[in-house]
């Protein structure tokens, strides 16, 4: 018997798989089913048993040993729960792993039509496959990805976390966050789209880069005739050594209400936010950047190379960037002091680029406005301040307002992709009907930004540009570059955002050889402390994030001979005191968990890999002699005996 708690919670689930199923027309059956899956062998078997309409029901994390290939139409409801390969393409810090899986996690082929909801897939290969989707190869099949997360995953050749190869992809509310596109000279770190359909609403695109030189689209590539629309979403801090910082194309696409900042291209003549015959409407591409030369960073946003709309989009006056053929409607400029993001943004961060192996290399700095985590999204967001809540701009002499302005967006049945000024006087046209007609357009009115704020339209009202308008203040970046000599947890090198106040863990992880010797403040440090300057000898150490920026690095020294260190790692916890690192040089006790704990899983041991498949287990009291350095990461174990729902039990009215 089901109790009267977990009834009205399995009557909500079925709500909303209902709910569900009449909103998304390519899945047009109602779940008949429920398989729950707590392994890789459950969750393959309900794979494989799924009718049309199925749902997989995740309770649990999942490592998967090899691909798993879905070619019928199904739901997977992943609760939050992360489903990984052993070893991922990165740590957790950003920085490659040179033992990492050779498989990516998902392929859908021609018959596949599947919805991925509220799932964390974490890590992917695509090097001893195909090369091509790092996490994800969409093959010809149907994808939709919902409250989700596509992370620290490799190509080695396009789609660092995602291939779309002549299928149709629809994600929202979600994050494509640090993947890369590997050394073929192929594209896309975050996503790539061959002659297939792609639609992005209120999606974060960031940290993601392309590694060879030749290679396009440090967040999103395009290729063929593809069809790409994109609303309510922000491209930030994407890296690519060619064209197209944030998002390159040789087709047109068509994006509304966007951001795109601290986006870097390497190949001139740039488009460090896009490079594309695009239209962009009621966006903003500023702080981007065309890195010249290893010592040179130059300011540039947009490059077209012909027959682009940018209408009501904000850039910073132009540079070196070329536009053919650019029809602008409304055309405005960040002026003086809104050339410093400081006056627009947040908070911004001076960033040096890094290697493939995420070493800082040369001297020229970029000015990347700071991620910030809003209500679960990752957003590039206006300080309380800003010149985004402005209503009139001067262009030219002339006043500009910005008032009653508005983007349509629509994709199913048929995307429907268009623009207003209100009231239709001020326009030369009133509607601008994209695709679609000026009703179908005046239908698909925007009404939100990308986390659920009304984006008010009106003479009386302001009508926000880019994806956001939430106004927040207070958040600082925590920034760990890498070192020579070790790795570390609980920071990384892209540099985390935190809330003054907000506490912080960091663990070093000394190499074979090597000995933890101390946290040195590198930048921005306290006064009057120098750089250099050690502040802790702690291991793991725990701060709460002060009110300035902050960049710490790992001191790491030669070990004496014989000398070894076991470090532990929390991997996850939620609460309670990870063992201090213990160095020795005989015979060592592995610790226990003590009050360590993770809300909802059960401690059993430790392991040497976070994904304890692919390590060496160890339990409390067992004996380490060396030799080598020994780090543990702490292992969780879900109940999952407990089913989320019963044997018997059916959706009902």
């Amino acid at each position: 018997m089901l109790n009267s708690v977990m009834r009205k919670r399995v009557q909500t689930l079925c709500s909303v798989a209902t709910l569900f199923a009449l909103l998304f027309v390519h899945h047009p059956l109602l779940a008949q089913s429920m398989h729950n899956a707590a392994t890789e062998a459950q969750l393959r078997a309900a794979i494989d048993a799924s009718a049309p309409g199925d749902i997989v029901n995740l309770t649990s994390d999942i490592v998967v040993l090899a691909e798993i290939v879905i070619d019928s139409q199904l739901r997977i409801q992943g609760n939050g729960h992360r489903i990984t390969v052993p070893v991922p393409a990165f740590d957790d810090s950003g920085l490659p792993n040179l033992d990492a899986s050779l498989h990516r996690v998902f392929q859908i082929r021609e018959h596949g039509d599947v919805h991925l909801d509220r799932l964390e897939i974490r890590g992917g290969n695509a090097l001893a496959t195909d090369g091509f989707g790092g996490a994800i190869l969409v093959n010809f099949g149907k994808l939709r990805l919902s409250q989700s997360t596509i992370s620290h995953s490799r190509s080695e050749g396009e789609g660092g976390a995602l291939d779309n190869n002549q299928g149709e992809v629809y994600i929202s509310d979600s994050r494509i966050l640090r993947n890369a596109a590997g050394l073929l000279g192929f594209r896309g770190g975050g996503l790539v789209i061959r002659f297939g359909i792609l639609h992005l609403d209120r999606v974060t695109v960031a940290e993601n880069r392309t590694e060879a030189v030749d290679s396009n689209g440090g967040g999103v590539a395009v290729e063929g005739n593809s069809q790409v629309f994109i609303n309510n979403s922000t491209f930030a801090n994407n890296v690519t050594r060619q064209l197209g910082g944030g998002l390159w194309s040789d087709v047109p696409v068509f994006i509304a209400n966007s951001t795109f900042t601290g986006n870097v291209s390497g190949g001139f003549p740039g488009g460090g936010a896009v490079h594309s015959s695009g239209n962009l409407i009621n966006s903003l591409a500023a702080f981007n950047y065309f890195l010249a030369n290893p010592s040179v960073a130059v300011g540039n946003d947009l490059h077209a190379p012909g027959g682009a709309r940018y209408h009501m989009t904000l850039s910073r006056p132009f540079t070196a960037a070329i536009f053919e053929n650019v029809d602008w409607y409304d055309r405005l400029y960040l002026q003086a002091p809104e050339t410093d993001p400081r006056a627009v943004f947040t908070g911004s961060r001076s960033a040096r680029m890094r290697d493939n192996q995420g070493f800082e290399t040369g001297d020229a700095r970029v000015e990347q406005p700071l991620l910030v985590d809003v209500r679960g999204a990752l957003l590039v967001t206006p300080n309380p301040d800003s010149v985004l809540f402005k209503r009139d701009y001067i262009y030219q002499g002339a006043p500009v307002n910005l008032s009653g302005t508005a983007a349509g967006y629509h994709e199913a049945p048929t995307p429907v992709f268009g623009y207003i000024r209100v009231p239709e006087a001020d326009g030369p046209d009133g509607w601008i009907g994209l695709i679609g007609s000026a009703a179908e357009a005046e239908a698909a009115r925007v009404t939100i930004d990308q986390i659920g704020n009304p984006r008010p339209i009106g003479e009386d009202a302001f009508y926000v540009r880019g994806a956001t308008n939430e106004a927040v203040s207070g958040y600082y970046q925590l920034r760990i570059p890498r070192s020579a000599g070790g790795r570390f947890v609980g920071g990384s090198i892209f540099g985390d955002s935190h809330a003054v106040g907000t506490p912080v863990n960091l663990t070093a992880l000394p190499d074979d050889g090597q000995r933890f010797a101390g946290w040195a403040c590198v930048e921005d440090c306290p006064s009057p402390l120098p750089p250099g300057t050690i502040l802790s000898l702690a291991n793991p150490f725990g701060l709460d994030m002060p009110a300035h920026h902050l960049t710490l690095s790992p001191v790491f020294e030669a070990a004496d001979p014989g000398e070894f260190t076991v470090t532990y790692v929390g991997n996850r916890s939620t609460g309670g005191n990870v063992p201090a690192s213990v160095r020795g040089s005989s015979t060592v006790l592995i610790a226990p968990a003590g009050d360590l704990v993770r809300e909802g899983y059960r401690f059993a041991g430790w392991s040497t890999r976070p994904n304890g498949i692919a390590g060496t287990a160890f339990a409390p009291g067992q004996s380490h002699a060396g030799p080598g350095n020994l780090h543990l990461y702490a292992q969780w174990i879900h109940p999952t005996a407990a089913a989320v729902f019963a044997d018997g039990f059916e959706c009902s009215d």
